[in-house]
């Protein structure tokens, strides 16, 4: 799965299809990566999760099934 960083994508299959992902690199201030999931981008209702690498990031973007259009 290719993975985007900083970048706004559209979740077309899997869990949270038709939500919003994007994907931050918060090294500087966790030491990982932030996935964000939103009902639309600039809204304010989402869920987040950390991991810590980026290979955890395609692990995790994977196992929820996503196929995502990047924007």
């Amino acid at each position: 799965m290719h993975v985007r960083i900083g970048k706004w994508g559209r979740i077309l299959q899997g869990q949270e299809c038709g939500r919003y992902l994007y994907i931050q690199d918060d090294g500087e201030s966790t030491g990982g990566f932030l996935i964000l999931t939103k009902r639309d981008p600039d809204g304010s209702d989402g869920h987040d999760a950390w991991v810590e690498t980026y290979n955890d990031v395609v692990r995790y973007c994977s196992e929820s099934g996503w196929e995502v259009e990047w924007l």
